[in-house]
């Protein structure tokens, strides 16, 4: 018989770093001789804690391994053939630790493996090593950044030249310290790293762009941060003033890709300081990229490096808030920096210094990282106002999908589970029908669940902090399982996961008063960022739980769980006949935020009115006075607005209850006239980009201008104008019920057996679909 579990692995390599110590943001070089008479079919599998860069006989390979929790480790194969030749062989590998996640250390697993998966080289004490002194350890960490918080100081006269070549000689370095678990020393049996996968997803496509323009030029006095050198967003931050003393020349070159620029600073001061050229460069728009740049100097000069999103009232400013940035110190002759891990970004301010002699910058470019996904789906219509929400909204999916799904590249880079559950893999499937990078957040989100029965908010990373969970995440999570399972027809999802499932929804039945509603949970309510009133029993949070009772009694009836059907059945009917009772207000005729002590909220929301309609806890001829008064009239100057990610949910009700036109109205007067029109060429986090009204009072503070959450139109253009609805698991049967809107549309839908193409032309409608799918 077959074996059931196909990724258990005894590896013959060893766990290896440096030293028994691990240092926080701190980096190893380590190389090992291979000898071999034949290269064909050799593989290499590796990973690290925390990241790594392979290098064979000098050619760099790849970069990995995806983020992950220590005790859920992830490896990558490489085919590495192509790099070896007969003969004597070099493997290089950088070992880098962050340092940022508690219960880590830094460590480098690899073997070389044949095409029997014969072991011919693995890691082990007889690897060399040398900590890099390159890399600056005392850099700025930014503590909300869960992907890579530390700027990076690198300084390239300091790098052993040619350290993973042939004919390097290694003789100062020493032998790799082999790190033990409490038992064995044989993976996985060595801790923290108690688990070791295969890499689901398919490695990261790296696309090279160029900037599009050049935003400012000038210079500006070398005044040093004297008591806070480590954080370059200080000095980057500066103002500047045109040209005098500096020599900035041929900038436009940078963008037509042909010839050089020059720069040159002013040192000898004469003119009351030390003068540095410095200038801003534009990408276009906001990109998920590591930095390049190709440069030629004379050994010694540095440049520092800023990256931001937005320009502060026409000027850079990363102090505030985010600050990534890099310093990059010169050797001598035509050399490139690329920064070791990738930043989102759309601007760029660069400053350089000690340049005595002129410096030559041959280009500047974004490398983007980015999930390699095929655009299959896609919406077209005669409103060119759609179209635009649609591709910003679309692109947005792109810039939050990497090697994890993403509340923004920006600030953050983590994958948040209610971001992910509630809007973004709806998107993916729509505008991409990709399963796998969905199926990793699922399963890497499973293995964050905390003694409590609730999860991480956060399930990239490990998280220790039970007392943070956002209830209402958790719950999106659960209707994210049954979501898979029905647009991919693999009961695996249910089987693999019912065990969470059960356990998070018991947890749940803890606070159920006898309404049959949550109440006083002792863990955060998040909903969305609007002043939400959050106490007692909460009205939104209570109709999610509704929606997720009914997605866990169906679980429960494919595992034939007839405990679990009695309890979901029980609480759905206890829930629902007393929802319009605690919740409804009958004289201003829609539902209140929610009833604290037996007393209804004052307080009334779209979100909670929008939900309670899509989750069918009201009469429709209620639902339509509700829409009529809210969203229609606005009858309620008071009414607290839903923001990007919960306006996705506005879309969805008006659209069950046949208020799909209205819904396109919505659209366009947020989405296109709240972003689109205000230059977005991707969904913000909130409809203010400078502040948030979260605490009743509005705050200034920056918003993303590249978060997921708000990309809800990419799937409800698609799926929800095309009236898609998935009847049974894989989408084996489907309803096709399109819209009959005022313009005309072109609609593709990705399933697992091809495209759904629906086509609207005036009053006709034609649409095709994959053969052996059964139509409604």
């Amino acid at each position: 018989m077959n074996f059931l579990n196909d990724e258990f692995r005894i590896w013959k390599g060893k766990w290896i770093w440096g030293e028994n110590k691990s240092i926080k943001n701190s980096y190893y070089y380590f190389r090992k001789e291979l000898e071999i008479s034949d290269n064909k079919d050799l593989k290499i599998l590796i990973t690290a804690d925390t990241r790594y860069k392979l290098y064979v006989n000098g050619q760099y390979v790849g970069y990995g391994p995806i983020q992950s929790q220590p005790f859920c480790t992830y490896y990558d194969t490489w085919d590495i053939s192509n790099y070896l030749h007969q003969g004597i062989n070099v493997i290089g590998i950088i070992g880098y630790y962050s340092g940022h996640l508690k219960q880590t250390r830094g460590g480098v697993l690899a073997e070389v493996v044949n095409s029997m998966d014969e072991v011919v080289l693995a890691t082990d004490k007889t690897w060399k090593t040398m900590r890099s002194t390159a890399w600056e350890e005392d850099a700025f960490s930014l503590w909300i950044n869960r992907y890579a918080p530390s700027q990076e100081f690198f300084d390239a006269e300091k790098e052993p030249e040619g350290w993973a070549k042939i004919n390097y000689t290694d003789d100062t370095w020493h032998n790799a310290v082999v790190i033990k678990g409490n038992y064995s020393d044989i993976p996985p049996a060595v801790a923290p790293w108690s688990l070791i996968r295969k890499r689901p997803i398919p490695f990261m496509t790296d696309i090279s762009v160029n900037i599009k323009d050049i935003v400012s030029v000038g210079e500006c006095l070398n005044i040093e941060n004297r008591f806070r050198q480590n954080d370059l967003s200080i000095s980057l931050s500066q103002g500047s003033t045109p040209t005098k003393l500096t020599q900035v020349k041929d900038m436009k070159n940078l963008i037509s890709n042909k010839g050089y620029a020059t720069v040159k600073s002013v040192l000898d001061g004469t003119y009351g300081g030390i003068y540095n050229p410095t200038f801003i460069v534009d990408f276009g728009r906001v990109i998920t990229a590591f930095f390049e740049m190709e440069l030629e100097g004379n050994g010694g000069e540095s440049v520092e490096i800023g990256y931001a999103e937005r320009l502060v009232d026409g000027n850079f400013n990363n102090a505030l808030e985010c600050q990534f940035a890099d310093k990059y110190t010169f050797k001598k002759g035509r050399q490139i920096f690329r920064s070791f891990n990738w930043r989102g970004y759309r601007y760029v301010k660069l400053i350089f210094k000690n340049c005595t002699r002129d410096v030559k910058i041959h280009n500047i470019k974004g490398i983007v990282s980015t999930y390699p996904f095929n655009e299959v789906g896609n919406f077209e219509s005669s409103e060119e106002k759609l179209n635009k929400v649609f591709d910003i909204c679309r692109y947005t999916l792109r810039l939050c999908s990497n090697e994890s799904i993403l509340d923004t590249p920006w600030r953050e880079q983590s994958q948040w589970v209610g971001d992910a559950s509630a809007v973004t893999i709806g998107g993916i499937y729509a505008c991409f029908g990709d399963t796998k990078l969905p199926g990793k957040y699922i399963q890497q989100s499973a293995g964050n669940q905390y003694q409590t029965g609730f999860m991480s908010n956060m399930t990239n990373i490990v998280d220790y902090e039970y007392q943070s969970s956002m209830i209402d995440y958790n719950l999106w999570w659960i209707i994210c399982i049954w979501n898979q399972y029905m647009y991919t027809g693999d009961e695996s999802w249910i089987n693999n996961h019912y065990p969470v499932v059960s356990k998070m929804i018991m947890s749940f039945f803890n606070y159920v008063d006898e309404y049959g509603m949550l109440n006083h949970i002792p863990y955060m309510i998040f909903i969305d960022w609007a002043n939400h009133d959050r106490k007692g029993e909460n009205t939104a949070v209570n109709a999610l739980f509704y929606g997720t009772l009914m997605k866990v009694h169906a679980m429960a009836a494919l595992k034939n769980d007839q405990h679990m059907i009695q309890e979901t059945k029980s609480y759905m009917k206890l829930l629902k006949s007393n929802f319009v009772n605690r919740f409804f207000n009958k004289e201003i005729g829609c539902f209140v935020e929610g009833n604290y002590e037996n007393i209804q909220s004052d307080e009334i929301s779209e979100t909670a009115n929008m939900l309670s309609i899509y989750f069918d806890l009201c009469e429709s001829e209620t639902s339509d006075e509700i829409v009529n008064k809210l969203i229609v009239k606005k009858s309620f100057k008071k009414m607290i607005n839903a923001e990007p990610f919960m306006s996705l949910y506005t879309l969805k009700a008006l659209h069950k209850i046949g208020k799909t036109e209205l819904a396109i109205e919505v659209i366009i007067d947020r989405w296109y006239k709240r972003m689109v029109e205000m230059g977005a060429n991707s969904t913000w986090e909130e409809w203010s980009q400078n502040g948030s009204y979260r605490n009743g009072e509005f705050s200034g503070f920056f918003r993303s201008h590249s978060h997921s959450w708000s990309a809800g139109p990419a799937e409800f253009l698609i799926k929800y104008l095309g009236g898609i609805e998935i009847i049974k698991p894989g989408c084996k049967k489907v309803s096709i019920n399109p819209a009959k809107v005022s313009f005309d549309y072109h609609i593709k839908y990705p399933i697992v057996q091809g495209v759904i193409s629906i086509e609207k032309k005036g009053n006709d409608i034609i649409f095709d679909v994959p053969k052996g799918i059964e139509v409604i």
